[in-house]
Order: structure tokens, then C-alpha cells, then sequence
């Protein structure tokens, strides 16, 4: 394996492993200080990414792809979809309200795209997306946007769980987001 640096020479790395190293093989941290001893400047390997990843399950969640739940609904129908992009959502009619309900606050990109059909100000996006705010209530011109906590026991463990969920409200439509499926 091999890394190109700010120099032109190549820097080769050993594989990395986790059984104990034979006689004569160096660790990465040796490595990178003999490097940077090497090209006179400051051991700098503790600033260096490590090679430790996230369990596999987080990684999974981290790049799943969110699809929101949709629901149209009147007085008198309710229709729920699932939509691959914010952008394939019709448009409501006077009569109809829309619920958007956002599981997972980690894609940034379905995010954007829902403050940019919607209309929905940086910094409330920013309040999504950081886990933890404190309880508010904004009240905009024409929304308003409020963060709360549930508190609810594990089934299991019975311990106690805290998760944050937002509610964005606009004319006839709602947003909300939360970071796992909880019936609310």
C-alpha cells in the first residue's frame, strides 16, 4: 500500500496487522516517527488518522440511504408513500396537507434537498442534524420550528433513553425529524 505525499517521493506502508510483529518488521506508529524524523519536522503521529473504523453496524447506518415516509392527506383520504428524492414529492393542493416524517439524521444531502424544495433556513437544518439541542421553540414569519425530548424506557434493559425530535411547520405542511422510528 502506498501514499503519495507533499513530497514527490512515495511514502510504502506495511500491511498493518493485529498479531504480535516478527523481528525486524516496525509498527505504524514507528513509522510515522521515523518518517517525520527522517524529514526533520515534529513527531506528528498522534494527529494522524487512525486505521480503527466504527462497528460495521454504525458504518451501515451512517451510509443507509434515508427515505422519508410521506403522507397526503384531507378530511376525507390519507395517502402514505415513500419517495426516493424530496424533488419527486407532488405538489399539495389548498385542501391537503403533507406530513414528512425523516428517520435518521445522518444524510446530509436528503436534508438539503428538503431545505431547498421547502424553503427551510441553514441554521434550522444545522439544529436538525446537531443531536444535541436544547428544547425551543422558533417562530419564523411564515413557520415555526420546535425541538424536543422524548424520554422513553428500553423494552429490554428498561433503561432510560433520551432522543431528540424536530418538528417543522409551514402553512399546510410538517416536517419532523427523528433519529430512530418511535411512534410519536
Amino acid at each position: 500500500m502506498s501514499f503519495a505525499s507533499h513530497s514527490t517521493e512515495s511514502i510504502h506502508l506495511k500491511e498493518i496487522r493485529t498479531k504480535p510483529l516478527a523481528d525486524g518488521e516496525i509498527s505504524m506508529t514507528d513509522f510515522l516517527t521515523d518518517e517525520d524524523n527522517r524529514r526533520d519536522r515534529a513527531n506528528s503521529f498522534i494527529c494522524r488518522s487512525t486505521f480503527r473504523h466504527a462497528p460495521a453496524s454504525q458504518e451501515l447506518q451512517i451510509f443507509a440511504r434515508i427515505r422519508p415516509r410521506v403522507f397526503i392527506y384531507d378530511q376525507d383520504t390519507i395517502e402514505e408513500k415513500y419517495y426516493n428524492s424530496i424533488d419527486s414529492i407532488p405538489i399539495i393542493k389548498d385542501n391537503e396537507c403533507l406530513w414528512i416524517d425523516v428517520i435518521g439524521m445522518h444524510d446530509t444531502l436528503l436534508l438539503s434537498s428538503i431545505s431547498r424544495r421547502f424553503k427551510i433556513h441553514p441554521l434550522v437544518i444545522l439544529d436538525v442534524e446537531t443531536n444535541e439541542q436544547r428544547t425551543k421553540l422558533d417562530v419564523f414569519e411564515d413557520a415555526l420550528f420546535l425541538v424536543i425530548k422524548l424520554i422513553y424506557p428500553d423494552q429490554v434493559t428498561q433503561k432510560i433513553h433520551i432522543e431528540q425530535i424536530c418538528f417543522y411547520l409551514k402553512e399546510n405542511i410538517l416536517i419532523t425529524f427523528q433519529e430512530k422510528s418511535n411512534a410519536i
